[in-house]
This record gives structure tokens, sequence and C-alpha cells, in this order.
């Protein structure tokens, strides 16, 4: 049974250090200072909380990227009742106050202050059945940006080597970026007998054409506007070196994602990938995000944790909905974006309205997002179905 909290830790967190306050239940500080973030600033920290009984305190500090982690985790593993709170509830909350004056250890009173008036109103902390999946999905995300900045580096490399082959192909095929990374450039491979470029050249086995042949991409090089330049020719071969670096290492990244998601949530990914267009990864993605569907009682909150809630706006007689809040968890929005777009690929064309909106959650009543949590979860709040026997079908309520 827990005790009602009669002492309250605010923490406002930095990169170097952190501040601490700790309020009793009259608003009176009885302690304040500032730790450094390391090791000898965590047993500081335990030994001042120590003084108190450990059923009385709840402690309370911001998310802030990632500083606040360690430190979460730390107080966690020594059973102290701990907060991660919403940087916007606390800033709001800290604009009661008159004063203007903002220091770092009046930001630790103010998140004091948040819990001793909030603490009752706060939803208990959620420990994530996988984090280490969460960590992994959304390290994937970066690499997945560092490939596509690569890519654009990659076409104004292969458009000052040789300009002309950008006309011939769509993405960047591993055939043509290999033969690019041994001939790199149009002098390159105008000097290359045609026996050497026929290794880059393989049957294609789904029967259809390649625009580019051995023979035309040798006329495009004899033709081709580029003037030999080792330096451009270097920057273009590192850059092939990094691209098949990160596309391997996403694979690798990949896998590792797939095994720790089967492992972690079975039914939950079964159920997911039945619907088409939705991949293994995107549905680990979705699940690690969210953590435990139990954590919502209905699809309404699940959207607004999302953040694809409409921000609505009345005043009087006028009553506006504006654009999406935006002020939730952007990974899910992301990978929820995402999704929808990859199942507004897969669905049929007769169901034209649906797949128009699937990116608007705010134009349908029931959006995407509202129905990849109610495939699999019932009635009952928080307990999962049983899969269908049957092929997967869209529900009654979004044909139209």
């Amino acid at each position: 049974m827990l005790h009602t909290p009669t002492l309250f830790v605010g923490i406002d967190v930095a990169k170097k250090d952190f501040f601490v306050c700790v309020l009793d239940d009259q608003r009176q500080v009885l302690h304040s200072s500032a730790l450094p973030m390391e090791r000898e600033g965590f047993d500081k920290l335990l030994t001042l909380l120590s003084i108190y009984p450990k059923e009385s305190l709840v402690v309370g500090l911001e998310s802030t990227g990632g500083y606040h982690h360690h430190l979460f985790r730390f107080l966690t593993s020594q059973s102290f009742r701990t907060f991660v709170l919403n940087p916007l509830q606390t800033r709001t909350f800290s604009r009661l106050s008159l004063r203007k004056t903002k220091t770092d250890s009046i930001d630790a009173h103010h998140i004091a202050l948040f819990l001793l008036s909030q603490y009752h109103s706060l939803e208990k902390p959620f420990r994530h059945p996988c984090p280490e999946l969460r960590s992994l999905t959304r390290y994937r995300e970066k690499v997945v940006t560092l490939i596509a900045m690569v890519k654009n580096l990659l076409e104004d490399a292969i458009f000052d080597c040789f300009p002309e082959i950008l006309e011939y192909t769509t993405g960047y095929p591993k055939s043509l970026l290999s033969l690019l990374l041994a001939f790199p450039g149009a002098t390159a491979i105008q000097k290359a007998s045609e026996s050497s470029l026929e290794a880059f050249f393989p049957p294609n086995k789904r029967g259809r054409k390649s625009r580019l042949s051995i023979t035309k991409i040798k006329e495009l090089a004899s033709s081709s506007i580029a003037s030999p330049d080792s330096a451009e020719e270097n920057v273009l071969q590192n850059i092939i070196s990094q691209l098949f670096f990160l596309q391997e290492h996403l694979e690798k990244l990949d896998a590792h994602i797939q095994s720790l998601a089967l492992q972690a949530f079975p039914t939950e990914i079964q159920i997911l990938t039945s619907v088409p267009g939705i991949g293994l990864v995107g549905a680990a993605t979705f699940l690690a995000e969210i953590g435990s569907i139990s954590r919502f009682e209905n699809y309404k909150k699940l959207i607004a944790y999302a953040g694809l809630d409409p921000a609505i706006y009345q005043s009087g007689q006028s009553s506006t909905t504006g654009h999406i809040s935006r002020r939730g968890n952007r990974h899910l929005r992301r990978i929820l974006f995402l999704l929808a777009r990859s199942v507004r690929r897969f669905v049929p064309a007769s169901v034209s309205i649906l797949t128009s909106n699937l990116l608007n959650p705010v134009l349908l009543k029931r959006p995407i997002s509202a129905w990849l949590t109610n495939s699999f979860a019932s009635s009952t709040p928080c307990s999962l179905i049983k899969l269908p026997s049957t092929p997967f079908a869209l529900p009654p309520s979004l044909r139209r």
C-alpha cells in the first residue's frame, strides 16, 4: 500500500549537473543544492534522501532529452517513487509565478511545487516491458536519417562525375553503385573494357529490361560533359562506401529489432503484421513506443499520446478546429504516419475514401491509429483478442 507523500523532491536536470529541492507539505524548503551529474553526485543524492523515510518521499524530474535517463534509472533502482514530468506542464505551472527570474534552482523549486499540487492527478510511472527495443528503434530512426543525408550527397557527387547517368536510373541500385565505386566517373568507365563492366550488369531475373546496358553506359560516358577530376572521383567513392556501410549496418540492426520484438510482443506483432502494408520492423517500432496497449483505456488516449489529436479553440460563439496538436510522442507520430502511408498502398482501390483520409486523423473520426488499436484490443479495456482465422479484411466501420 502506497503512503501519501509528505516530502516532495524536485530535480532540474542539465547535462553536467542537476539541482535538487526538497519541500514538505507546508511548502517549506528543507534542502536545496546542486550536484554533479556523475557517480559522486548520485551518491550524495542518495545520502541526502536517506535522511527521510522513503515512503514519505516522491521525486519528480523533467523529461530532458536523454539527460534524465541515468538519474531516473538510479532512483528507480533505489525504489524511490519517481515521476518523469512533461516539461510543458511544469513550464506552464511555473508561469503562475509573477516573478520573471529563471534559474536552475528556481526550476527545481517549481518542479517540487508542481509535485505537491498535482501529485494525485499524475499517472503512475510506466515500466516499459522492453526498453532495449525502444532504444534500438529510435537509434534506427537516426540511421535512416543518416542514409537519406548520404544519398543527397551521393546525387551531387554523381552529378559532378557522371551527370548523364542520373537520367537513366531511379534510386541507387547496388549494381550501379558498385560500378561507380570501381569506376568513379565517366572518364574511368570510358577507359574500362566491356569485359570488366559485365560483372556489374547481372541478368535481370524478373524479366524487366534495364534501361542501362554496357553499350548504353559506354555511349553515355563517351559523350559526357564531366571533366576528369581525381578529387571529385575520390569523394564519390567515399560517399558510396559510407552508404554501403550504413545500409549493411541497418540490415543487422533490423534483424536485432525483429528478434527482440518477437520475444517481447509475439501476439501483438502477429496481429499487426496481418495488416497488409505493415512489416515486422514497423510493427516493432509502434509497439516499442506505446510499450503496452494496457496503458490506454481507448484509442482516443493513444491518439492524444501521439499528438495526433486536433487542436480546438473555442471562445463564445466561435469554435475552430486546427491542425494536430503535436503535443505528444513524436517518434510514435512518425511511425503512425509511415504505417498509414504504407497501408494506403496496399488497401483495395474500392476504399478510396478511406485511403484519402488515412494520413489525416483530424478529418477521419476513426483514424488508422484508432483502428490499429482496436484491431488487437477488444471492448473489454486492455485485453487482447484472439487472432482471426480468416484473412485480413477492413472492419465494417471503415467501409464506405
